[in-house]
């Protein structure tokens, strides 16, 4: 028996020592891994600390330029607010006009962050708002528009639950109404809407009287789309119809495009819409077309009929004439017949974009229309 237990003991051995000097080396290894990553996690932290006391230094710059790109570059490191504020709010009055958009993007972006945070730092939050509040009259427009923004953002978030400071955010918005600038008056209408639950009558009327602008507005969608959502699209509509007569082709496309957005809720306007499609703008004919057949659908006889005209209408816009290629060839495509004959004489007119259209739209017409070809007969 002792000779037999002798080499087992001896074999076990060398395989014991080999298994425990193979799991010290991985042991080794995986101790070597985590030590570099907790060394390159602590080098990080210093070189990122340091890079930000860099740009603390820098925000005192006596160059705007370089003021305001550290600024810029605070923020989007998203430095320790604790840190960031002062210097937010010491930009925020600062003489380059650079400079304060930087602060007042940074206190936007302050504001909300620390509404969402469980440790919201009630006091600095109190400061950033103060500091928006006071930068809604700042000298420059995109610094309003900014702060603005900000506390668009903050009463958003708060809805029409009350807080601390309400009815002054209130009051500085509803100042900020009458702004030179009508993307500050946009901004400050929608946020007292929000705060207000759409009953501010003076935002609503703001926002009409925006809409109702005979001058050119980039943003009349946008307008329209807030005093839909406020449930004011019927004074929406009426603030949209009052231009329909105003023969103005720079504005009119515009309100017609709002029209169409609308849809059968524009129904009121449709009359109105009819005296236009004889424009001499063929923006504004292609503009009440599409309005019409958003408000009545694709399938009425006056829709089909009113979509083969601008078919054969050389002076509409290309997009509007195939999309009304499609209306009529979804709902009657023999109506598209009398079209088709005029489209065949504007192959010969003297302009190419003329003809290049037609040969466009015929093909459009060819390709619905083309028979299929005879399936095979199965007993040949």
């Amino acid at each position: 028996m002792a000779n037999d237990s002798r080499p087992r003991r001896k074999a076990f051995g060398p395989l014991f020592y080999s298994t425990a000097l193979v799991a010290v080396i991985l042991l080794s290894i995986y101790g070597a891994v985590q030590i570099r990553e907790w060394v390159g996690d602590w080098i990080g932290v210093r070189l990122e600390a340091q890079e930000i006391q860099s740009l603390l230094v820098s925000a005192g710059s006596t160059r705007g330029d370089v003021r305001a790109r550290a600024y810029r570059s605070l923020v989007e490191r998203r430095a320790d607010w604790r840190l960031l504020i002062p210097v937010l709010l010491t930009g925020s009055t600062d003489q380059d006009d650079d400079v304060r958009i930087e602060a007042a993007r940074g206190l936007n972006h302050a504001v909300n962050d620390l509404f969402h945070r469980s440790d919201s730092l009630p006091k600095e939050r109190e400061e950033c708002l103060q500091a928006l509040r006071r930068m809604l009259k700042d000298s420059s427009i995109i610094v309003r528009n900014e702060a603005s923004d900000g506390l668009a953002a903050f009463a958003s978030a708060l809805g029409l639950a009350a807080f601390d400071g309400k009815d002054a955010i209130v009051a500085d918005l509803r100042a900020a109404l009458a702004d030179a600038d009508h993307d500050v008056r946009i901004v400050a209408a929608k946020a007292l809407l929000t705060i207000e639950g759409g009953r501010d009558q003076a935002a609503v009327g703001t926002l009409l009287a925006l809409l109702a602008d005979p001058e050119p507005v980039a943003n009349r969608a946008e307008v329209l789309s807030v005093l839909v959502g406020h449930r004011q699209g019927e004074h929406a509509l009426n603030a949209l119809t009052s231009l329909l007569g105003s023969g103005n082709p720079f504005v009119l496309p515009d309100v017609l495009s709002c029209i169409e957005r609308l849809g059968p809720e524009a129904a009121v306007a449709v009359p109105k819409l009819e005296s236009l499609l004889d424009d001499k703008d063929p923006g504004v004919r292609a503009g009440a077309g599409m309005a019409i057949v958003a408000i009545e659908g694709e399938s009425t006889p006056r829709v089909v009929a009113l979509s083969v005209k601008a078919v054969a209408d050389q002076e509409l816009p290309m997009q509007w004439r195939m999309t009304a290629v499609d209306t009529v060839l979804g709902s009657n495509p023999a109506a598209l017949s009398s079209a088709a004959g005029v489209l065949m004489k504007q192959l010969s007119n003297e302009n190419p974009t003329v003809r290049q259209n037609a040969v466009g739209l015929l093909s459009l017409f060819i390709e619905q229309v083309r028979p299929e070809p005879p399936k095979p007969d199965p007993g040949r």
